[in-house]
């Protein structure tokens, strides 16, 4: 069983985009590398916290990565991500969403019929 969500957790510089890359270049399946940086760079420069008491920004950028993941899975999309979990609630939140996606389409599939993309898989996740 291959896993449609391999979760990179480090410290900012610690490789986890070096591994995506090499991880990315060794599957034999399409893999789409999610870094939490790229979502940190659509910041404004004046919107970037200075001090750990000016995050309010940083904190909406975090919730909509960890939300964006599970749309990104139910597209059909594999993913990498590369996403230092920096509140303490930031993996178990993820985890969750991503079985709520899981819940929700398996529910779903016993009452409707919807397009062959709502269909994917059900997500495994290697952590």
């Amino acid at each position: 069983m291959h896993p449609d969500i391999i979760w990179l957790n480090g410290a900012s510089s610690s490789g986890k985009t070096t591994l995506a890359k090499e991880l990315q270049r060794l599957l034999d399946d399409q893999f789409m590398h999610v870094c939490f940086d790229a979502f940190y760079q659509m910041l404004p420069a004046q919107f970037k916290p200075l001090t750990a008491d000016d995050s309010r920004y940083v904190e909406k950028v975090h919730l909509g990565f960890e939300y964006a993941i599970p749309a990104l899975a139910r597209a059909g999309n594999r993913l990498i991500v590369d996403y230092p979990f920096h509140y303490p609630d930031s993996l178990p939140r993820c985890l969750e969403l991503v079985s709520e996606r899981t819940r929700a389409r398996r529910s779903k599939d016993r009452t409707s019929s919807f397009s062959s993309v709502d269909r994917s898989r059900e997500f495994r996740i290697r952590c």
